[in-house]
């Protein structure tokens, strides 16, 4: 299925760039963090033509602010 492929991309390419820029902690939680984050993405992505366009702004600057928060705790 694309979409599981998709995931499984995405959840890779997370964890790549978490070991690139120094990140701390497992793998395993990397990889639980990226599928956390792909599933509210998809979701907001989902909603796209049901949203007005201010809410799904809304929406994103707020899944930019969880990504930024969950991230920013293996960063430091």
């Amino acid at each position: 299925d694309i979409e599981d492929r998709h995931l499984q991309y995405y959840v890779a390419f997370f964890v790549r760039q978490m070991k690139r820029f120094g990140a701390k902690g497992k793998k395993q939680d990397w990889e639980n963090l990226a599928i956390y984050l792909y599933m509210i993405e998809d979701e907001i992505f989902s909603l796209r033509y049901r949203l007005s366009f201010s809410s799904l702004e809304s929406s994103r600057a707020l899944f930019l602010e969880t990504m930024f928060f969950h991230i920013g705790k293996y960063l430091k």
